[in-house]
């Protein structure tokens, strides 16, 4: 058998067994917890340009003026595999005052009350996402930094699951990292023990884009702030303000 065959058949192999492992890591049974995932996070995101002076531009969120317009988007639902019902979500904003609120139920029953600082989502029932594709929007227009929000609610047999900007650009940095390791493993490889030239040059772009991704990743993993080509609010609509 050629060389480059025992290769592609290694290549295959290892493929599927990866393919398996993701396949039954995500078919696995999971506790019953809501996921609060952040996926917007922007302070100050009105910016004057220019020689402007102070007092001569002014911007109001619902005609109130505000002095450091931030926004933020959160993503709620439920990652359990049964339906729970009456839950009460409650976020505290330290150091901003949540001005514009919106939330899109998204395949859930919810209502949402705000005082002061505190914001409470209070959901009826909430479906399961991964059977019913059930995920609820929140979008808020603050005055002030929106660095710290409390984020609490549980019930019987349930809690809150926060997840940050940050800890979703350090997960895509991990999986960027393997993907990298696994193209250098399989290019390495097959450059090493194949002959054939035209089969060599396809284990050789296998080998420079295992440095391309391995320097994505390296740079998602170190920093703080999510790239702007995984925006996510380039892929969701804002919400109307209610």
């Amino acid at each position: 058998m050629p060389s480059w065959v025992s290769v592609a058949l290694a290549s295959v192999v290892g493929l599927s067994g990866w393919a398996a492992v993701v396949f039954s890591w995500r078919r696995r049974s999971r506790p019953t917890r809501i996921a609060v995932k952040e996926v917007l996070h922007e302070n100050n995101f009105v910016r004057l340009v220019g020689q402007v002076s102070a007092g001569k531009v002014q911007v109001l969120l619902d005609g109130k003026p505000v002095s450091q317009p931030s926004k933020a988007r959160w993503l709620i639902y439920n990652e359990g595999s049964t339906v729970l019902r009456d839950v009460k979500i409650d976020f505290h904003f330290v150091g901003c005052t949540p001005i514009v609120r919106a939330i899109d139920p998204g395949g859930n029953d919810c209502n949402l009350s705000a005082l002061g600082h505190q914001l409470e989502i209070h959901f009826p029932y909430m479906n399961p996402k991964r059977e019913h594709k059930a995920q609820s929007t929140l979008d808020v227009l603050a005055d002030g930094p929106l660095d710290r929000v409390e984020i609490s609610g549980y019930g019987p047999g349930w809690s809150v699951h926060t997840i940050s900007v940050e800890q979703i650009v350090r997960r895509w940095g991990r999986r960027v990292v393997a993907l990298s390791a696994m193209l250098a493993g399989v290019g390495g490889v097959g450059f090493y023990l194949v002959d054939d030239d035209a089969i060599s040059a396809v284990f050789v772009v296998l080998l420079v884009s295992s440095f391309y991704f391995g320097f994505i990743g390296l740079a998602l993993l170190f920093r703080r702030r999510i790239p702007t080509f995984m925006r996510y609010d380039r892929l969701f609509r804002p919400l109307p303000p209610k």
